[in-house]
């Protein structure tokens, strides 16, 4: 009995809802309607950073430099394969730069836990 190997699934009555579900050896499931609502929540989020950026970035010297920022995150997060350093990085500066206006700091940290939902 030892060697006998289940690489599937063995299921016994009861119901099993999976959103995404990968059986065997090397096997991969994505769940991609789950990963396009989170796409969508973290494009939402970077957008209501440009917004508070427009709004209220006059009180941060360098507020071009942060606008770029954020738009390459959110160009990096569109792409197929986003490099999660760059990502990860430019967040924790732009978030750095902000920490003294209240409410573009409370939309970076709303974009970073979006992103961490994400990856």
């Amino acid at each position: 009995m030892g060697s006998l190997r289940n690489e599937g699934i063995i299921q016994k009555g009861g119901t099993m809802n999976v959103g995404a579900q990968a059986v065997g050896r090397g096997a991969q499931a994505v769940n991609y309607a789950e990963k396009n609502a989170a796409l969508e929540e973290v494009r939402a989020r970077l957008d209501q950073v440009l917004k508070a950026l427009e709004e209220h970035g006059n009180a941060i010297a360098n507020r071009e430099e942060i606008v770029q920022a954020t738009q390459v995150v959110k160009e990096e997060v569109s792409k197929e394969q986003p490099n999660k350093l760059t990502i990860r990085g430019l967040l924790s500066g732009i978030a750095e730069s902000v920490q003294s206006v209240t409410s573009i700091a409370t939309a970076v940290e709303a974009a970073k836990v979006a992103i961490s939902a994400l990856f």
